[in-house]
């Protein structure tokens, strides 16, 4: 075996190997099968498996199991470790964390002009969703173009008509009407959907500047030309087959944090030292099904600190009142975290980032202790993340609010259902011009393009987590203590409770730091 190879067996079993040990399996030929049933049976002590170990365990010479220490051996142990504080705990080592950026918001914005700009975006988006659609349509369908000539007018005079939601109107109670955009023409058509058709309840979820898809039949007085009005069916998003997650090794846990709001009056510190004490492993949580070793990352999903300026009436409210002191202050909260762990951030509307969305990463003067802790990796506003094969999806969602706030009071539903809206429309803000403007890039970076195994969000301090179609949605509480006079946002809230994922299987749990003794 290599020795890339034979490292990376060791760590499969959460086991060091010295250089000694490393050379002796090389020279004595150990087969990979060999290796793997050997440390898989056994159980050690130690964290480094010396050469004396390895020989004992391969001759069968001793009874005892591979590692497994005399009495007088661990007497000699703990004699030690009462010598040295370092020595108080043996713990296993955490295997290396394995994790690509895949998608991250450059900070240079686009130098053309404005219009020019936009017209980039949003013809990128049309492109980007277009082509997802089409890949989602059965080969058979007919899609329609919006100029039509007499020879292609389709023999049964039906097809889909792909376009951009310009605008959209109710007439009456019976029927409404969804205008599309194709933004290669410019052409507008207005598809008209009837009471009776099965999209007719769809009216409601229409997500303006979205890209979908109108199936229908055209209008019997149409001959040939621009087509200006279609009779529509049924409405298809661009939307994704079942997502099938792949099992990955090694596996790791991944806390997901969001809405620290340091610098706030109602920022519980309580809380936060609750958490740092956990991953210390200082203190367990009671019935909780795995301990703070098995968690190798963070991710922290916008808002680390509640900003100056950012809601006029808060700033009466803060208790640091300097962005820099902000940060500074989450920086020591942050050193306190073990440096094995390594800690993903993104910002929110209340960071130190540009308000429009998509948000390049923390600015590096304002948020320069930040950048200090060599375990703090930075990130945009959304940000594409693998850890150990598993595809993450971060974002903050400040520019969902207006969006979910008409999706959920008319549908009296939870939150989640809005994240599911936006998964099918592939695009996580599709309406411009909402709770956050759209920062000129020509690229949209805010298309979802491959569907993520998870999907992390922000903002709405609510913790909460669903498997949609094989894709994971995990939604974060928050530090921050909500006003107690508003009932209804004081019940919703998630104080000290977020999402822990199993890079490995899947599996969501949520960790509530309030059970911390």
């Amino acid at each position: 075996m290599e020795r890339d190879e034979i490292i990376r067996i060791f760590l499969q079993f959460n086991y060091n190997i010295g250089a000694e040990t490393l050379e002796y399996i090389k020279n004595q030929n150990i087969s990979e099968k060999e290796l793997k049933a050997l440390l898989k049976s056994q159980t050690l002590i130690e964290p480094v498996i010396s050469v004396n170990i390895l020989k004992e365990g391969i001759r069968g010479k001793s009874a005892k199991k591979l590692g497994t220490p005399s009495a007088s051996e661990v007497e000699n142990r703990v004699h030690i470790r009462e010598k040295s504080p370092l020595q108080e705990t043996v713990r296993k080592p955490v295997e290396k964390l394995q994790y690509s950026i895949d998608l991250d918001i450059p900070y240079k914005l686009s130098q053309e002009p404005k219009i020019t700009v936009f017209r980039n975006l949003f013809l990128d988006r049309y492109q980007s969703l277009s082509r997802i659609l089409l890949e989602n349509l059965e080969p058979e369908t007919t899609v329609l173009k919006y100029n039509l000539q007499l020879e292609e007018i389709p023999h049964q005079r039906a097809g889909i008509l792909i376009g951009m939601i310009h605008d959209t109107q109710v007439l009456h109670t019976n029927r409404f009407v969804i205008q599309l955009e194709d933004h290669l023409s410019g052409h507008l058509t207005k598809c008209v959907i009837v009471k009776e058709s099965p999209s007719f309840p769809e009216y409601r979820r229409i997500l303006r500047d979205s890209v979908i898809g109108v199936s229908g039949v055209l209008p019997k007085n149409f001959h040939e030309g621009h087509l200006t009005a279609f009779w529509g069916k049924d409405i298809i998003r661009p939307s994704f087959r079942a997502h099938h997650f792949a099992i990955s090794e090694p596996s790791t846990k991944v806390l997901c944090l969001s809405d620290i709001h340091i610098g706030s009056k109602r920022f519980s510190n309580r809380l936060f030292s609750r958490l740092v004490a956990y991953l210390n492993e200082k203190v367990n949580i009671p019935d909780f099904p795995f301990s703070a070793e098995k968690i190798s990352s963070i991710i922290i999903a916008g808002d680390l600190v509640e900003g100056t300026g950012v809601v006029t009436k808060e700033d009466s409210k803060l208790s640091i009142d300097s962005f820099e002191v902000q940060y500074e202050q989450l920086t020591k909260l942050l050193n306190e975290i073990p440096e094995r762990i390594t800690i993903f951030t993104i910002p929110g509307e209340h960071d130190a980032s540009q308000l429009a969305i998509p948000q390049p990463a923390i600015d590096k003067k304002i948020g320069k202790s930040l950048y200090s802790l060599p375990n703090v990796k930075n990130h945009g506003n959304p940000l594409r993340l693998t850890i150990n094969g598993m595809k993450f999806l971060i974002f903050h969602a400040q520019s969902c609010e207006n969006s979910f706030h008409r999706l959920l009071k008319i549908e009296q539903t939870s939150l989640i259902n809005g994240f599911k809206e936006l998964l099918e429309y592939r695009h996580l803000s599709p309406e411009y011009g909402s709770f956050a403007a759209y920062a000129p890039y020509s690229k949209d970076y805010l298309v979802i393009n491959e569907m993520p195994d998870v999907l992390v969000t922000g903002h709405f301090h609510q913790a909460g987590k669903e498997i949609y179609k094989g894709v994971r949605i995990a939604t974060c509480g928050t530090f921050k203590n909500p006003h107690k006079t508003t009932e209804k946002t004081y019940a919703l809230t998630s104080v000290g409770v977020f999402p822990v994922i199993d890079t490995g299987t899947g599996e969501i749990t949520m960790i509530d730091l309030k059970q911390i003794p």
